[in-house]
């Protein structure tokens, strides 16, 4: 069901849904909406609006929305329970964020081709590390169960960390199975598999257990159409958003 009216005047770069039934939202109208109990007022949705300094790329936030992070082109917009709380200038435009609540880390990804990790000490970034790539980073995201940090980038990889391990490569082989810019990765609630969506129409499901192994790979998922977007609603069953304006369901028995 569409929520009315529309949330921003123009294309939405990200969203996350809290424990409590609230939307963040951000959008290239440059703001970041927090919508209240979304699923009972979507019919009438009256989201607060926050103006953000800089086009907003990526979208992260704690479990329950209590802190949220805005990846944007010039830093990272931090917001404390819905009111924006600080801004972390940056000498690189980000393109994506991730946060691991249990941890207190932030990675961001940016142009610079390079994974930054930051602690968050509840008001402010620390960073702590940086991981290198060979193109800019077009996805992050962090395992349920902590331990794993992917990232994606346009130079067709997809690399899994490992965070205890001092970020080390948790992949026996390189991941480079994607025959173009990668555009999206989503963990499974298991945190053994993980999809990602390419340039190439095709999404791709990796299991971390088995890092050495070929994947599962759905060819021309979306027909001539880039995908954009992955998310698990459980451990097989897999949703898929193209350029072709089309939302798919997948439903992966062997996994």
């Amino acid at each position: 069901q569409r929520l009315t009216p529309m949330l921003h005047k123009a294309q939405i770069t990200g969203l996350a849904l809290t424990t409590k039934g609230d939307l963040l939202s951000i959008g290239w109208d440059d703001t970041l909406n927090y919508t209240t109990d979304v699923s009972a007022n979507r019919d009438a949705i009256r989201p607060n609006a926050t103006k953000l300094s800089s086009q907003p790329l990526g979208l992260a936030s704690s479990a329950d929305g209590s802190v949220a992070f805005a990846a944007c082109y010039k830093g990272i917009a931090i917001f404390s329970n819905g009111k924006h709380a600080n801004d972390h200038n940056l000498p690189f435009p980000s393109t994506c964020v991730a946060y691991l609540e249990s941890k207190k880390l932030v990675a961001v990804g940016g142009q610079d081709s390079k994974v930054h990790v930051y602690n968050f000490n509840g008001s402010a970034l620390i960073e702590t590390k940086v991981l290198t790539h060979s193109g800019p980073i077009t996805s992050v995201a962090f395992s349920p169960n902590g331990e794993f940090l992917a990232a994606t980038d346009t130079a067709r990889k997809v690399v899994p960390y490992a965070v205890d391990r001092d970020f080390a490569l948790a992949a026996d082989k390189e991941w480079t199975f994607h025959t173009a810019r990668v555009n999206c990765v989503a963990w499974a609630p298991n945190s053994r598999h993980l999809a990602t969506g390419s340039l190439d129409t095709n999404i791709i499901v990796w299991d971390i257990t088995q890092s050495g192994e070929h994947p599962l790979i759905v060819k021309g998922a979306h027909a001539v159409s880039p995908i954009n977007q992955v998310a698990w609603l459980d451990e097989k069953t897999l949703i898929s958003a193209g350029q072709d304006s089309v939302v798919k369901y997948w439903q992966f028995n062997k996994l």
